[in-house]
């Protein structure tokens, strides 16, 4: 049941509260949802920043190993 000064909208779920024209999430387990996406989007970026820093990690080791190897059989 929704409270006396919301409206109902076309939108399942959500309201307008008439006295301040906010619309309202209204559906507690869609809000979760939106708060589960939101912590996997960071999880994620996060993820995806560590491969990054890692990928770059390896090139460096393989740059290192390639002119290590250069130098010994020029020696």
């Amino acid at each position: 049941m929704i409270e006396d000064n919301y409206i109902q909208t076309n939108s399942s779920g959500y309201v307008i509260d008439s006295s301040t024209s906010a619309i309202i999430n209204i559906d507690n387990s869609k809000y979760q949802k939106i708060l589960e996406n939101r912590k996997r989007n960071k999880e994620m970026a996060a993820m995806n920043e560590r491969v990054g820093r890692l990928e770059n990690d390896i090139s460096e080791i393989k740059e290192l190993l390639i002119k290590a190897l250069n130098g010994k059989s020029h020696g």
